[in-house]
């Protein structure tokens, strides 16, 4: 592996700005990612359109905004790997998160412990430069930026669920949970492991 890594060395301190956000495919599949890793979810809704949506106070609200703003945050040093990321302009998606009203912002997403559902923890809509929080609030955080220091605050905060593997799948059939793949299942143990004929 050491002559391998020789062959890519990399760059310290690289541009974080010309990285994608690791961000899952759709909202569905990030809030149970997150729900299975036992970590937050920090998803951005934006507006549709590209440019001209800034409101000069250092808000972030177009999707293009909310993504280059997110990006920082999924590769810094602090923050790396305590948080999964989703960036929508479509607030449809969230429809299955508890106390979302449809605006547009950053939010930190608890999801269910199946993945299914979702509440909302924290947020920051930028709205006349509000910020809202489920423990209270303070004033005012619109900007990814801004909310770093809250984030690594809930990140160090944040109570990771331990499951018995056992436990969770018995309590899921019991209340009749189950994950629909985009895949199907075509595995005759998988399927028999499943209930299916």
């Amino acid at each position: 592996m050491t002559e391998i890594s020789a062959d890519y060395p990399g760059t310290d301190g690289g541009d974080t700005r010309v990285l994608p956000l690791p961000a899952m495919k759709n909202f569905r599949l990030a809030l149970n990612v997150a729900a299975c890793d036992g970590l937050p979810l920090v998803v951005g809704v934006g507006a549709k359109e590209t440019s001209g949506s800034s409101s000069g106070s250092g808000e972030v609200r177009s999707l293009e905004e909310i993504r280059s703003a997110l990006v920082p945050l999924a590769f810094s040093d602090s923050l790396a790997g305590k948080f999964h990321y989703y960036a929508t302009d479509d607030p449809g998606e969230l429809a299955a998160v508890k106390s979302y009203r449809g605006q547009r912002g950053l939010f930190l997403i608890a999801p269910d412990a199946y993945g299914l559902e979702g509440e909302v923890v924290s947020q920051w809509t930028g709205t006349a430069g509000s910020r809202t929080a489920a423990a209270g609030a303070a004033e005012p955080a619109t900007s990814a930026n801004s909310i770093a220091g809250e984030l690594l605050e809930k990140a160090e905060a944040w109570q990771q669920a331990s499951k018995s593997h056992n436990q969770h799948v018995r309590h899921g059939r019991q209340n009749r949970i189950e994950w629909e793949s985009e895949i199907p299942v075509t595995d005759a143990e998988a399927l028999r492991a499943q209930g299916r004929k």
